[in-house]
């Protein structure tokens, strides 16, 4: 309660206690009283509880300080559109978060310079759920674009460049999974760590990252997409730039139940498998391929190579090279030139190294006889 007192001697709007030679006369308490929110909630007209707010075409400029910009804490329907919030640089702080919020739509939304461009505050009783964030620019945040934890959460149309990592996804320990993410037809450029970082053990349920514009042209990135959880779909994502990760493209680490397609530029030896993984499937360059538990996706899978004239060995050389020599090699003899001697289709023994193998056979074919093997490599 604060009292209102009164600068002149017009006491009309304020507190005042008169008297004169009788004594008391009279009195005026004016004040005003301040509420906290979960006592006191607005009203519409119905006597029911308003529940939406909007902030529409704000522009925000922060500081150095050590507190989120914009901060929408115990909230339910709420509309951003047009908001432009930038130069929140302390460390940790984000221009927009959001602290226990429910059903949430942000539209063309800036965030610039921020150490966080946007984020989701964890903690006791934390719930961030049904967001959806449609357009708009998040780029040049010192950490993050966005990082986020929630329930059924969107990102569509938005422009991520210039920052270490354009997305990263998790969740609160133990508690708080994040399940139904979309991350759809976004735009990617810059990020120097990885675009996108998705899940932690045990929390991501049910993700679809699809058709998602990708540039890795600066830094040195340690992976396009990194992803962990279940029930997932990787697809039609265009993936280019002259600093893409030589592999480990998209990282799997203990992911189970997803698909993979159509991603360009990730040769099967460009999906890596970490630890804890299983019933993934991937589809590359139109041929399905299960990546099975605990296991490196191979970057290549058939061909074909010949021994010739007075050789006992071939070499065949990868059109890319193996993540590591734990593969295995099924070789058969398919044809032959000429009259090979006998013993030339027999392999003794097998070279394998991470850019080539090479074969050796009990005897040679002989002057002017081949014999052909075919080959395929398995993990």
């Amino acid at each position: 309660f604060a009292f209102k007192g009164a600068e002149a001697s017009d006491t009309t709007h304020s507190t005042y206690v008169s008297w004169d030679c009788r004594g008391f006369k009279c009195m005026q308490v004016r004040g005003e009283v301040t509420f906290p929110r979960d006592m006191l909630v607005p009203d519409n007209d119905d006597g029911t509880i308003r529940t939406g707010y909007s902030l529409r075409n704000l522009t925000i400029k922060g500081n150095a300080s050590a507190s989120d910009c914009v901060l929408v804490r115990r909230a339910t329907d709420i509309t951003l559109y047009n908001v432009y919030i930038h130069s929140c640089t302390a460390a940790n702080v984000a221009g927009l978060a959001f602290d226990r919020v429910f059903s949430v739509w942000g539209f063309n939304l800036t965030l610039q310079n921020n150490s966080l461009g946007m984020r989701t505050v964890l903690g006791v009783g934390a719930y961030f759920q049904n967001a959806a964030f449609v357009g708009g620019r998040i780029f040049q945040n010192s950490s993050s674009g966005i990082e986020m934890s929630g329930q059924g959460m969107s990102f569509i149309g938005i422009d991520l460049e210039g920052q270490p990592v354009g997305i990263s996804i998790s969740s609160q320990t133990g508690a708080f999974l994040s399940r139904g993410l979309t991350i759809i037809g976004n735009y990617f450029e810059a990020n120097t760590t990885m675009a996108m970082d998705i899940g932690t053990v045990g929390s991501t349920i049910g993700a679809t990252i699809q058709s998602n514009n990708i540039l890795m042209n600066t830094g040195t990135p340690t992976n396009v997409i990194r992803f962990t959880g279940r029930e997932f779909s990787i697809m039609n994502n265009a993936i280019d730039g002259a600093n893409l990760p030589a592999t480990n493209r998209i990282r799997l680490e203990n992911a189970l139940r997803g698909f993979i397609a159509n991603n360009s530029n990730t040769a099967l030896g460009n999906y890596q498998n970490g630890t804890g993984n299983g019933q993934i499937m991937a589809m590359i360059d139109g041929r399905i391929v299960d990546l099975f538990a605990n296991a490196s996706g191979g970057s290549n899978l058939r061909g074909q190579l010949t021994v010739s004239g007075a050789a006992t060995t071939a070499t065949l050389t990868f059109t890319q090279a193996e993540p590591d020599t734990n593969y295995y090699l099924a070789l058969t003899p398919v044809t032959s030139g000429g009259a090979p001697a006998t013993g030339s289709n027999r392999i003794v023994a097998v070279t394998k190294l991470v850019g080539s193998f090479t074969i050796t056979v009990e005897v040679a074919p002989g002057a002017g006889t081949s014999v052909v093997f075919d080959w395929h490599l398995l993990r």
